[in-house]
Order: C-alpha cells, then sequence, then structure tokens
C-alpha cells in the first residue's frame, strides 16, 4: 500500500473516531503481554510436561502393547504366582519342614539357652574323661607307677652320666670361678682383641716379611707385646687352660640345656616337701579323680542333659545347621514376608478381578491423559499455540525501557545535552539558528512517572555551533530541553516506541527522533509544530556515497487529529530494508529508501520556531514511558517483515 493510500486511510479513521485510543491500546497490549506470559509459564508447567510426556506413552505401540498384555494376562502368568509356587515348594521340602519344626518346639529354646554353656562343657569334659584310657589307667594306678615316682627315678639316672658329673667337676672348680670373673671384662675383651690381631693372616705376613728391626718399629709389635704380657697373667693362662679342657667343652654343651634344666628341676622336686608327701597326695589325688565318675552319672541323669541330648542327637538339628543364616532360608523368609504383604494381596486380587484393567497403571495413565487433554488450560494454551496471536510480540525482544519510576532522571540512560556537545566540550549547547538555549538541568525533569520537557520564555547566555566557526558564545531569548541515549544505547534495526504528550504552542515544536555519530542519517519518527497541531511531520535525511555525497529528504505529513489532546504512542519499526511508522498501532508511513545501515540513539526535543513572541509559553512535552526492541527472527519466519 502507497504511502499516499496510508496517508488517506489514517485520515479517514481519524474523522470516523476508528483510531485506537491510547488508553484502551495500553490495556490490550497488557493484557495481551499478560497472556503470552501465561502462555510462556503453562508451556514450561508440570501440568503442560506431564501431558506431553503422557501423550508420547498413550500413543506408543509399547503401551498398546502393555494394554493388550494387561487385558489378556491371568494370575498364573505373573511373578507374584511364580514367587508364590516357589515358596509353596520350599515349605514341602524336608530340610524346611525340619528346620521349623525344630525352632518351633519348646526343647530347641532350652537346647540353645545350653548349647555352648559352661554346663554342657564340663559335662562332655567329664564324659570324655571317664570313657578315656587315662581314666582307666588312673584306676588301676600304684605309687610306684605315679608320676613323683618317675621324676625320682629319671633324677637318680640323669645324676649319674658322665656328662652330668664333668658338668659338676667344673661348676666347683676354682678355674671356672676365674673364668666367671674374667668373663664380659673389657680385660679379656681387649685380649681378645689382641689374640684375633695376632692371628690374621696380615699380621703372620706382616711379621715374617719385615726384618726384627723394621717389625720393632710398627704399631702392631707394641700390640704383640701387649698381648704376650696379657697371655702370662694368672687369670688368662686359667682363663685358657679351661678353655683348652674337654670336660669344659661336655659343660659348655650342657649349661643352659633344657636337659640340665630339668635335672636341677627334679632335683628340686626329690628334695621338696612335696615329694616327702607324694604318695599322700597321690591316694588324694587319684580319690579325687574317681570322684568324677560320680559327677558325671549324675549328670547325665538330669532333665536339662537328657533334653538337651534329645535335640542334639535329632535329624531336625542338621536342617537347622544347614538353613541357619543361608541364602536359601533369606529367600524363603523374603518369599513368606512377600506372599503375606499387601502388594501380593492385591496383586492377586487385581489379577484375579475381571476390571483388572481399570486397576492397572496403564488405565491410571490413560486416564490421566484424557483428564489433562480435556482440561480448560491445554485447549486454550493449544488454541494459541497454532494461531497467530503472539506472533508480534515474538518479533521482538525489549532491549531498553524507561518509565521514568521515582522523582528523578535516570543520567545512566540519559543525556540532557547534545551527544556531540557532552563529547567535545562537557557541556550542552544549541544551532546557532535556534531562539532557544538547550538547557542540562532547568528544563528536564521528572513528575509523576512523567519526564517533562519544558519551553520557557527566558533569557539565557550558552553555547551555539556554526559549522562555519564552531562553538561560540550566544544570548538566547527563550529555553528548552532535550534528552538523549547518545552513550548508553544505540541499535541497528529493531522497534523504538514512546507514549507521549505534546501540549499546544504557536511557537514551540516537539520531537521525537533518531541521530547517529553524524548529522545523516536523520530520522524523525514525529516532528509536532504548535502552529499545526491537528498533524505530524515524518521525515527521513540520508545520504548517498560517501560523506560529500548527494544528501535527500523525504517528509510526509499526517493529519486528520489533534495531536495535542492527550497521550499518543508512536512506534518506528526499522528493518534492514524498509522503515515503518504507526500511531497508536495505525501503520501511517512505509519507506524503502534510505534506509540507514548503522547503529542510531533516540533522542527527544523541544524548541521554539517562527516569531511569535512567545504565545503561549511557558510549555511542555511529557514523555510516559519509552522502550526499544530488538528484531528476533523466528525459525521459518525470516523476512516476514518484508
Amino acid at each position: 500500500m502507497s504511502n499516499s493510500m496510508l496517508k488517506f486511510k489514517f485520515g479517514l479513521r481519524s474523522r470516523l473516531g476508528l483510531i485506537p485510543g491510547t488508553s484502551r491500546l495500553e490495556v490490550k497490549d497488557l493484557e495481551l503481554r499478560k497472556e503470552y506470559e501465561e502462555f510462556l509459564h503453562y508451556k514450561d508447567s508440570g501440568e503442560y510436561k506431564r501431558f506431553q510426556e503422557l501423550e508420547d506413552i498413550v500413543n506408543s505401540q509399547d503401551f498398546a502393547d502393555r494394554i493388550k498384555e494387561t487385558r489378556k494376562q491371568r494370575f498364573r502368568d505373573t511373578e507374584a504366582y511364580t514367587r508364590l509356587a516357589e515358596y509353596r515348594e520350599k515349605k514341602k521340602s524336608p530340610e524346611f519342614k525340619g528346620y521349623f519344626r525344630i525352632t518351633s518346639s519348646k526343647e530347641f529354646n532350652d537346647f540353645k539357652r545350653l548349647e555352648n554353656s559352661t554346663e554342657i562343657k564340663e559335662f562332655e569334659e567329664l564324659e570324655r574323661y571317664v570313657r578315656s584310657g587315662e581314666f582307666k589307667a588312673v584306676k588301676k594306678l600304684k605309687f610306684n607307677d605315679s608320676e613323683e615316682w618317675q621324676k625320682y627315678r629319671e633324677y637318680k639316672r640323669l645324676s649319674q652320666t658322665p656328662e652330668v658329673k664333668d658338668y659338676f667337676k667344673i661348676k666347683h672348680s676354682g678355674s671356672y670361678k676365674a673364668l666367671k670373673e674374667l668373663e664380659g671384662s673389657k680385660k679379656l675383651s681387649h685380649f681378645e682383641e689382641l689374640h684375633d690381631l695376632v692371628s690374621s693372616s696380615e699380621f703372620i705376613v706382616m711379621k715374617k716379611t719385615l726384618s726384627s728391626k723394621e717389625f720393632k718399629e710398627t704399631p702392631e709389635y707394641a700390640k704383640y707385646q701387649e698381648y704376650l704380657a696379657l697371655k702370662s697373667e694368672p687369670d688368662i693362662k686359667a682363663y685358657q687352660k679351661i678353655q683348652d679342657d674337654k670336660a669344659f667343652a661336655n659343660f659348655r654343651m650342657l649349661e643352659n640345656s633344657s636337659e640340665l634344666e630339668k635335672l636341677l628341676q627334679l632335683e628340686k622336686f626329690v628334695n621338696s616337701p612335696d615329694f616327702r608327701n607324694a604318695k599322700k597326695e597321690f591316694e588324694l589325688r587319684k580319690a579325687a579323680e574317681l570322684h568324677k565318675l560320680n559327677d558325671y552319672k549324675t549328670l547325665k541323669k538330669s532333665v536339662k542333659i537328657k533334653a538337651y541330648y534329645k535335640i542334639k542327637n535329632s535329624g531336625d538339628l542338621d536342617y537347622y545347621y544347614r538353613l541357619q543364616n543361608s541364602p536359601e532360608l533369606e529367600k524363603y523368609l523374603g518369599l513368606e514376608n512377600y506372599i503375606n504383604s499387601q502388594e501380593f494381596k492385591e496383586t492377586k486380587a487385581l489379577m484375579e478381578s475381571r476390571d483388572r484393567f481399570k486397576k492397572s497403571a496403564e488405565y491410571r495413565q490413560l486416564q490421566e491423559y484424557r483428564e489433562l487433554k480435556n482440561s480448560s488450560r491445554l485447549k486454550w494454551y493449544n488454541k494459541l499455540k497454532n494461531s497467530d496471536k503472539f506472533d508480534e510480540l515474538k518479533k521482538w525482544k525489549l532491549v531498553f525501557v524507561d518509565d521514568f519510576p521515582g522523582g528523578e532522571l535516570d543520567k545512566s540512560k540519559w543525556l540532557t545535552s547534545f551527544y556531540w556537545g557532552n563529547k567535545l566540550i562537557s557541556q550542552g549547547y544549541s544551532l546557532a539558528g535556534d531562539r532557544h538555549l538547550y538547557t542540562e538541568s532547568g528544563n528536564s525533569h521528572v513528575e509523576n512517572s512523567h519526564l517533562r520537557l519544558t519551553t520557557k520564555k527566558e533569557p539565557a547566555t550558552g553555547q551555539a555551533w556554526d559549522e562555519s566557526i564552531g562553538f561560540f558564545p550566544k544570548d538566547f531569548e527563550y529555553t528548552s530541553a532535550l534528552v538523549n541515549t547518545g552513550e548508553s544505547f544505540r541499535q541497528k534495526y529493531g522497534a523504538f516506541e514512546a507514549k507521549v504528550r505534546m501540549r499546544a504552542a504557536p511557537s514551540v515544536f516537539h520531537a521525537f527522533w533518531m541521530l547517529s555519530d553524524r548529522a545523516v542519517p536523520h530520522i524523525d519518527i514525529f516532528r509536532f509544530s504548535g502552529q499545526k497541531k491537528n498533524s505530524i511531520e515524518l521525515n527521513n535525511y540520508w545520504q548517498t556515497g560517501n560523506e560529500t555525497g548527494q544528501l535527500h529528504h523525504d517528509s510526509n505529513t499526517i493529519g486528520g487529529i489533534d495531536f495535542s489532546k492527550g497521550f499518543f504512542i508512536f512506534r518506528f519499526e526499522w528493518y534492514p530494508d524498509k522503515m515503518v511508522w504507526k500511531i497508536n498501532n495505525t501503520v501511517i508511513r512505509k519507506e524503502y529508501r534510505g534506509v540507514p545501515q548503522e547503529p542510531m540513539y533516540i533522542l527527544f526535543s523541544s524548541g521554539v520556531e517562527g516569531d511569535q513572541n512567545g504565545a503561549g509559553l511557558p510549555t511542555s512535552f511529557d514523555i510516559d514511558w519509552v522502550r526499544c526492541f530488538e528484531l528476533v527472527e523466528e525459525p521459518g519466519k525470516a523476512g516476514s517483515h518484508k
């Protein structure tokens, strides 16, 4: 549709009152966004995920096969029946019958209490003893057969051996006494070191090799003389004499031997009162051993012992030991617990029921799926999913927003002077031809969540810019305001919109526009003049070629409505290959020429035009909110803006 047709259509709709009201449009937009948020929330909800999961399940071949299997299955086909049959088979076996027969008897409890008890151990020990050959021998023993008498005879035999006689001969000799005194002494240790030296092959070779005179001059000679002196001393002579005695070799063999130790022990024993009283004690001990037989007979007749051995000698006890703590018993008890469980009873009742399918997990899944499928929320979601209701929202991603909360302008978002003035001279300026000075604070403020730009008739001095001479000071008759996002936000392509109210004064204009770093490209989303309050201008300035290329300007004037009455929403959509202007969601212009291809930022400004001597001042330009969006191309919808 041509721009002239769009202009005509807008004018006609305006006269007929068909342009959507701003408040109504905002409410409708809010409701749409809210519904879209609910739509997205439901898409990620557990209910929807559960529906998708169930839909995959109930529409699968596996689910159909399971339903078919459930309908034809009988109790005999189930794992529960298999476990029941296994339990019954085990229960009938001799092993398990014997196990439970013995464990359920009263005697078995008594048996377990007595098993490994001191009482049983003592009885069995007595029984082994009275049945042993040892006990039979005790009954026949006489004192001459006793251990004590045998020790005496052994002592006599050992004490008469030549080795023992030699041992005590050496033991009581003076040479042995000298030996004991010398043993372990430093003197003997030193003598043995010297003996080792003079006996060594090195020493013998040295003595033979060297002359007598040379040998006497060596350190070894002194040690040799010391060795000879020690060797001649009486205690060393006695030590060597006893070492050379053959009887001493027997002494050393017997000393600390078990044989000698045994002899000494026997000697001690035969000279002790114990040996003298041996016969008397032997008779007493024999009587005590015979008394054990009476103890054994008494215990054997007791009821407890009889009951204990009745269980112990039964065949069932073998079953008990075989099964107790075994994997087989553990499995049996597990089967028994399962057979007596509510789960088994319910499974058996279910499989024997004619309505078993209605009690199956598949039936419950199917019912849950049908309930979800018929829910109003899912029907609402599916209806929206297959519609284009949110297509426009999906196209755009919000990247910049300001609805001016609080009482001050957010300086992190907005400059209150031209971008290049802040960049080059760190202050605001106006153009040389302007009659108003853009102040940095006095003419812009936030009130009731609105940014208000005010134009006043008042003198002011500030910087002006002339392309030929640069910045210079100038006196102005008026003051006004300008804000922009030159430092905080720039974007290539997207949607840029604002809700604004323009109060009319014959000498004042209000504008919502866009710039890059140069004078062009320059887009007027709208320019409103108080002299023509029933119309707005839509301008596009661009340049072909390089910076010296030809300048172009396209302008459209849209009329048919009083733009000074109330708020309007102006929106500019910028695509790679076209631009679209909208008022209250109504398209008023499309442009395919001069589409900018570099990032731009947004500006809002007011100013004085013409010569009306300040008529209608002060006046204001109110911005309720500003929103900027990135274009998001959905899969399969690329190029949908064309």
